[in-house]
C-alpha cells in the first residue's frame, strides 16, 4: 500500500501541465511584451502597421500609395499606378499573366518587369497574381 500511494502521489504531481510553445506574446529586451495584433506572423516591433495583416514587412507591394512591405518608402510598385497591369488595359487579367510568361526569362529591356529588378522571373508572377482581378 505505502508503494501504491507513493507512486500515486509521483504520477499526480510530478506531470506538468504546462506546455512551452510560442505565443503570439513575446519578451522584447526583457522588459517589453510585444504582440502580433493582426496575427500575420510579424510582431507589432518589426510590423510597420500591426493593426492590418496585409502590411508587413513580407508583404508584396500592390497599387495602393502605401508602404505594404514596410521599408519605410513609397517606392516602385507603391508609386506606379498599377505595375502589374502589364498591357495598360485598367484592369490585372489573364491578359497580363500571359504577357509576363510571354517574356519569362527575359534579362534585359523586359516591357514586362513588373518588379523592377531587370528581368522577368516568378516574382513578376506572383506580384500580378496578387493583384489579379483588381481594377487599375
Amino acid at each position: 500500500i505505502i508503494w501504491s500511494v507513493s507512486m500515486l502521489w509521483w504520477i499526480l504531481f510530478s506531470c506538468s501541465t504546462e506546455k512551452d510553445t510560442i505565443s503570439d506574446e513575446d519578451i522584447v529586451d526583457n522588459t517589453v511584451a510585444d504582440i502580433d495584433a493582426d496575427q500575420d506572423g510579424y510582431f507589432a516591433s518589426e510590423d510597420c502597421n500591426d493593426g492590418d495583416a496585409l502590411i508587413n514587412p513580407g508583404s508584396v507591394e500592390v497599387c495602393d500609395d502605401v508602404d505594404n512591405n514596410c521599408d519605410g518608402q513609397i517606392t516602385g510598385d507603391e508609386t506606379n499606378a498599377c505595375p502589374q497591369d502589364v498591357n495598360s488595359d485598367g484592369n490585372v487579367t489573364v491578359a497580363d499573366v500571359l504577357a509576363i510568361l510571354g517574356e519569362f526569362g527575359c534579362n534585359a529591356e523586359c516591357s514586362a518587369d513588373v518588379d523592377g529588378d531587370g528581368s522577368v522571373t516568378v516574382g513578376d508572377i506572383l506580384s500580378v497574381l496578387s493583384a489579379f482581378g483588381q481594377p487599375c
